[in-house]
């Protein structure tokens, strides 16, 4: 994302992009939304809505954060020896 000062850009990505992003279908990001798992869309105008990338990220981050590696994953350190 470009940072101008203060100004931060953010970017609207529609449903069909989110599904790209997220791996998910369009209904399970809908009963994410609205069991509070997922960012909630925000209306663009009257018959759109879109959802802001920058939260989308921060969903992804956080989900591979959380993430616990059990025996038999792969991880890097596996490798090294």
């Amino acid at each position: 994302m470009a940072d101008f000062g203060e100004v931060r850009m953010k970017k609207f990505l529609r449903i069909r992009e989110v599904q790209l992003f997220s791996g998910l279908s369009r209904s399970q990001i809908y009963s994410l939304v609205a069991k509070g798992e997922f960012p909630r869309q925000v209306k663009v105008s009257e018959k759109a809505s879109a959802w802001l990338l920058s939260e989308l990220e921060a969903w992804m981050q956080k989900r591979v954060a959380g993430r616990i590696v059990g025996p038999g994953d792969w991880h890097e350190s596996s490798q090294a020896n």
